[in-house]
Order: structure tokens, then sequence, then C-alpha cells
């Protein structure tokens, strides 16, 4: 394919996946509201997942990457701290409250970027983004369902990550950017599993007891 057509695809595909990202909270918040309800949505996760995103945002600030690699962020940032105030305001999870106010501080420090090393910056993304899926997995195992946790997120959040990972191989110079998102598919990818496995065998259970 010619170069500069390669470069004009990357950059739509890179466009497509920051708005994708920007709107992939939303069916989770229309779900707690509607429910009145964020059981089953591990705080710490969603605390981690708020780091990352932040992280994300100030490494690409610092280093002035295009916007096309990296919008979603601050959007999703935002989502998380909506998140844990709907698991506040609902479920009266005082963790919530602490959380907001220790990640607050975490996020304010980050945006400092004079503060924190470059090299440091750049590793704190994929280290709370991997992280941020774990406590998700374990909830899930421990309840022995996903509760008020939304599938489409998860789906869509997937997809979004094997997009990144294709547009970070062009846009972004850092290799370590390229394992921290082929790190963060294969993460959420597991969790999507883990969620479709469980439904299904729901479903089987359900259609024997009947």
């Amino acid at each position: 394919m010619n170069p500069l057509m390669m470069a004009q695809l990357v950059s739509f595909i890179s466009w497509c996946a920051s708005v994708g990202g920007m709107l992939v909270s939303i069916p989770q918040i229309v779900r707690i509201v509607q429910n009145t309800s964020a059981h089953g949505i591990s705080s710490f996760a969603v605390v981690l997942n708020m780091l990352s995103n932040v992280a994300s945002s100030s490494y690409n600030i610092r280093m002035n990457t295009t916007f096309a690699a990296w919008g979603e962020a601050p959007a999703q940032a935002i989502s998380a701290l909506f998140i844990l105030l709907l698991k506040r305001k609902y479920d009266g999870e005082r963790y919530a409250t602490h959380a907001i106010v220790i990640t607050g501080g975490a996020c304010a420090l980050l945006m400092l970027t004079s503060v924190v090393p470059t090299n440091l910056l750049v590793s704190l993304p994929p280290f709370f983004g991997g992280l941020s899926v774990i406590p998700q997995i374990l909830a899930i195992r421990r309840q022995g369902g996903i509760g008020n946790l939304a599938f489409e997120p998860v789906l869509f959040g997937t997809i979004g990550y094997a997009t990144r990972l294709v547009t970070t191989l062009y846009l972004v110079p850092a290799r370590s950017a390229l394992i921290a998102a082929a790190a963060l598919f294969a993460l959420n990818a597991s969790l999507l599993a883990q969620m479709c496995v469980l439904q299904i065998r729901n479903k089987k259970k359900g259609r024997y007891s009947k």
C-alpha cells in the first residue's frame, strides 16, 4: 500500500479508536443508574483504570504525541471517577470515598509531569492498566457472576485495545508503549472470555433447571 495511504488509514483508525474509547463507558454508567447499583464492579479495578488513563494522558502530553493516539484516555479517566461516585451513592461503599480522595491526589501528582520522570511515566499506564483487570477477574470469580458489570464496555474495550495495538505500532515511537498495548489487549481479552464462559454456563444451568 502507498505509504501516504497507509498513514491516512492509520490516522483514521486511530481517531475511530479515540472516539470509541470516549463512548465505551456509557453503557456501564447507564446500567448502574438503571439498576441503582454498581454491585459486581471492583472499586479497586476502577481506581487502577483511572490511574492508568491519567498516566497515559500525562505521558502523551509531555511527549507531544498526536491526540488521535491517546484521545480516549482522559474521557475514560473521567468515566472511572463517575463510576466511583455512583458506587458511593448507590452502594454506600465507604472505600469508594477513600479511593476518590487518594486517586485524586495521585492523579494530580501524575499530571505534574515535571515531577515524575519520563521513563517512569511511560511504564505506569501498562502497569496500572494491566493490574486493573485482575481485581475484576477475581471479583467475578468470587461472586460467581458479573453482577451489574456491563458486557458492552468490555467487548468494545477489547476491540479498542486491539485497534490501539495497531495504531501504537505506527504512531508512538516508544517500544515499551507497544508492549503495554499488547499486554492490555491480552488482559482485557481474558476478562471478556471469562464473562462469555460464565454467561454461557449460567444459560445452560437455567435451561437444564426448567
